[in-house]
């Protein structure tokens, strides 16, 4: 197993175990009942008295959702850019591999020079020709 699971594991683990820990030292907090009211001016609404851990549990479970949508948001931001900087990466191997041509033709031309190429020398100099 990886590094990181076995550190998302005793996370989780070590989480839940202080949430049940604050759970069962606060029971009358989280079972004493109550309304949750909303007034927009254009709109009320309120609810029928809940526990509330029903509002802890229903909050926490909406920041979650919240957060592993920008967290996905932020995963295809990735992907994009992973994608793109690969695309350069195999420009960049083309345009290596047409430059090593290159200098593979040309060590060619200067090694096979004088009697192929008779304008060009062993020096790689070219000959000037009168």
């Amino acid at each position: 197993m990886k590094k990181t699971k076995k550190g998302k594991i005793v996370f989780w683990i070590i989480f839940i175990v202080l949430a049940l820990i604050l759970y069962l030292q606060n029971q009358g907090f989280f079972m004493h009942e109550d309304k949750l009211a909303l007034n927009l001016f254009v709109f009320e609404f309120n609810t029928s008295p809940l526990p509330m851990v029903v509002f802890v549990a229903g909050f926490f479970f909406i920041g979650f959702i919240i957060a592993f949508f920008f967290a996905l948001i932020e995963r295809f931001r990735t992907k994009k850019i992973i994608q793109d900087l690969k695309m350069k990466l195999d420009e960049q191997d083309k345009l290596l591999n047409l430059q090593k041509n290159e200098v593979d033709r040309l060590r060619t031309v200067l090694q096979e020079g004088p009697e192929v190429y008779p304008e060009v020398k062993d020096t790689g100099a070219k000959e000037s020709v009168s």
